[in-house]
C-alpha cells in the first residue's frame, strides 16, 4: 500500500462512510459490463478465425484442382491471406481483451473494491478465456487438417479426368454412326501419381483407341458404368501432379444420332470437371446432307468433299454442358 493510496482512501472516506453492500452490488454490475463486451469480442474473433479456416481450406481445394499457373498464383495468394489474416485476429483479441482489463481495474479503484474482490474477478475476466483460446485454435487446426484431408482425397485418385482442352472431329455417316478423333489436353489432378486416363459417355464406344504424346498405343477397355459407359486406357508410366498429358482418341458410336422425323439430329453434351474447358468441335455430316437447323452458331460453315462441315469452339468453367445439336436431311 502506497501513500497516495491511503491518501485517496482517507479523501473517500471523508465524503461519508460507504455502503459495503451497494458497493459490491455495483461492483458486479460494472463487472458484468464488462464480461459482456469481452464476450461479444470473443465471438467476433472465433467468427473471423473460422472464416479464415474456411477460407484457407476453399482456397487450398482450388489450388489443387486448378491447371492455370494464374490459377495457382490467385489461389496461393488467398490461401497466405487466410493464415496471415488468423494471426491478426488473434492480435486484435488480446489488444482489446488488455484494453477491457486495464478499464475493469480502474472501475474497481473508483468504486473502493477490496483487493481480495479485485484478485477474484481477475481469473473470469482474463485467464479463462486464454484457456479457452488455446483450446479453440487446437480444435479449429483440427477441423482444418480434416476439411484439407477430405477436398485433397477426394481431388486425387490416381486417374486422369478428362478436359482442359479437347478438340474433337466427328464425322457422321449415312447410317447415323458418328467415327469420332479427340485431341483432349489435360493435367494431372491430386497428390498421388496417375495411372490410368478415363472419361464417361453417354453411348456405347466401339472400335475404341488411345495413343499418348509420343504415338505409343495404350490398351483401353470401355465397362458399362451407371447408365453410360466409362472409356479408361492404363498409362505407359504414371503422370505426377500438375504434369502435362496429350492423349489422341479414336472410336465409333450411334448414339449422337437419332431420327426425329423426316429429320435427323446429331447431338453433343459435354461437361468436363475442370476449372476451365476449351472446346472445339468440328461436325461433318453425311454427303448432300441438307442442314435445317443448328445451335448453337457455328464458328465456320462450309463444305468439303460435298459434306456439310461445321466448326464450334467455346470456354466453359467446370462441370458446364458445351451442348451442340445440328439438324439436317439426307438424300
Amino acid at each position: 500500500m502506497t501513500d497516495f493510496d491511503d491518501e485517496l482512501r482517507d479523501a473517500l472516506g471523508g465524503n461519508g462512510s460507504p455502503d459495503a453492500g451497494r458497493a459490491e452490488e455495483s461492483a458486479g454490475v460494472a463487472m458484468a459490463v464488462y464480461a459482456r463486451k469481452l464476450r461479444k469480442l470473443e465471438l467476433i474473433a472465433w467468427a473471423y478465425l473460422a472464416a479464415c479456416v474456411a477460407l484457407a481450406v476453399f482456397s487450398l481445394s482450388r489450388f489443387e484442382a486448378s491447371t492455370a499457373v494464374k490459377d495457382h498464383v490467385f489461389y496461393g495468394v488467398i490461401f497466405l491471406l487466410a493464415i496471415e489474416s488468423s494471426v491478426l485476429i488473434k492480435l486484435w483479441y488480446w489488444v482489446m481483451n488488455t484494453k477491457l482489463g486495464v478499464l475493469a481495474e480502474i472501475k474497481r479503484l473508483r468504486l473502493q473494491l477490496p483487493a481480495t474482490q479485485v484478485g477474484s474477478e481477475e481469473p473470469a475476466l482474463q485467464t479463462g478465456s486464454l484457456g479457452w483460446s488455446v483450446r479453440g485454435r487446437r480444435w479449429a487446426l483440427l477441423v482444418a487438417i480434416i476439411a484439407v484431408g477430405f477436398f485433397v482425397g477426394a481431388a486425387g485418385k490416381g486417374s486422369l479426368d478428362a478436359g482442359y482442352s479437347v478438340d474433337g472431329y466427328y464425322t457422321v455417316q449415312s447410317d447415323g454412326r458418328a467415327d469420332v478423333i479427340s485431341r483432349m489436353e489435360l493435367a494431372s489432378l491430386g497428390p498421388a501419381p496417375a495411372s490410368v486416363f478415363t472419361f464417361y459417355s453417354d453411348s456405347q464406344l466401339s472400335d475404341a483407341r488411345c495413343l499418348d504424346e509420343t504415338g505409343r498405343e495404350l490398351p483401353v477397355e470401355v465397362v458399362p458404368e451407371g447408365e453410360g459407359y466409362r472409356f479408361r486406357a492404363d498409362l505407359a508410366e504414371p503422370r505426377m501432379p500438375g504434369e502435362d498429358s496429350a492423349f489422341k482418341v479414336a472410336y465409333s458410336t450411334m448414339g449422337l444420332v437419332r431420327e426425329e422425323g423426316e429429320s435427323r439430329v446429331f447431338e453433343l453434351n459435354w461437361a468436363w470437371g475442370l476449372g476451365r474447358n476449351a472446346y472445339e468441335y468440328t461436325v461433318s455430316l453425311p454427303r448432300d446432307a441438307e442442314v435445317v437447323s443448328v445451335e448453337p452458331k457455328p464458328r465456320s460453315r462450309y463444305t468439303f468433299d460435298g459434306r456439310p462441315t461445321l466448326t464450334f469452339s467455346g470456354l466453359r468453367s467446370s462441370s458446364e454442358h458445351f451442348n451442340v445439336i445440328v439438324r439436317y436431311r439426307v438424300p
